[in-house]
């Protein structure tokens, strides 16, 4: 069974040579309306279907790691996962420490590269991936 979602996209942070791929990595995961961008951020929305049992935790987990393969590194990813046959909706807040986790490994770069936002006051049914375990276990390292 299919069920409609909207869902909002926020990457902050992205490396920004690497912006147009991310961008590219993004439109094959979802059919997203044409994304805000303001280096290094992007903001998109789009609507769509979740199907074959995915999850709603599992699509951002896709997501993100798309995100982070694209990016060849960490950038701060927020997903709000909005159930369109009934509300209300879930938040999917990606930080650093979630990169290496998920991604196996930190890359010793530049700081420039990285631009870094925190949000402080989440409400409870956001999912916040802080923990390095958290990251290793997505990603099978």
């Amino acid at each position: 069974m299919s069920r409609l979602y909207g869902m909002d996209l926020q990457v902050n942070g992205m490396r920004k040579k690497y912006a147009d791929d991310v961008v590219k990595a993004l439109q094959k995961e979802w059919e997203w309306d044409e994304a805000i961008r303001r280096k290094p951020s992007i903001c998109i929305y789009g609507e769509g279907y979740l199907c074959g049992g995915e999850s709603e935790e599992e699509f951002a987990d896709r997501v993100c790691k798309a995100i982070w393969e694209a990016n060849h590194g960490y950038c701060y990813v927020e997903l709000r996962a909005i159930y369109l046959e009934d509300l209300p909706s879930e938040d999917y807040i990606f930080e650093e420490e979630d990169y290496e986790e998920m991604m196996g490994y930190l890359e010793d770069l530049p700081s420039e590269d990285y631009i870094f936002e925190k949000e402080e006051d989440l409400p409870s049914e956001d999912y916040i991936f802080e923990k390095e375990e958290d990251y290793e276990e997505m990603m099978g390292t």
